[in-house]
């Protein structure tokens, strides 16, 4: 009675883990098809399935088959991995993003008005400066 119960725990256990996995999917694509500004026709179409089914992988309403997982990520162009990412490593993510571009655009208007002969020595130095990090971290 008791090796049963541990089974059945066990079972519960993989299938809850199997539906989170699912869910995460599902709201991976869901995302990525939102921030590419695809449509469920526009995606439908670029894997050859139907909008329904697109939908209904949206709407956890039918599963995803692996086939169809690689060719997802192909289209959005990220690892099949990054489709069963979790949210919060989503969100953490995005704010690394959303810092490096501020530091970009800082770094963009700070560089406007620069000659070409000062933006070459700030390459060359920039250059150097990571050529020693590299070393010291050696």
């Amino acid at each position: 009675m008791e090796v049963f119960s541990l089974k059945k725990r066990e079972n519960n256990a993989l299938r809850a883990k199997g539906q989170k996995q699912k869910e995460l999917v599902h709201y991976n694509v869901s995302r990525l098809k939102k921030e590419s500004n695809l449509s469920n026709y526009e995606l439908a179409s670029l894997l050859n399935f139907s909008p329904g089914t697109v939908v209904a992988w949206e709407s956890g309403a039918r599963g995803i088959t692996l086939k169809a997982l690689f060719m997802i990520a192909e289209v959005f162009n990220v690892d099949v991995a990054e489709l069963y990412k979790p949210r919060k490593e989503i969100a953490e993510d995005t704010e690394e993003k959303d810092a490096r571009e501020a530091k970009f655009k800082k770094l963009q208007s700070m560089l406007h008005g620069f000659s070409q002969e000062e933006l070459d020595c700030l390459i060359d130095t920039v250059s150097s400066i990571r050529t020693l990090i590299k070393l010291q971290n050696n």
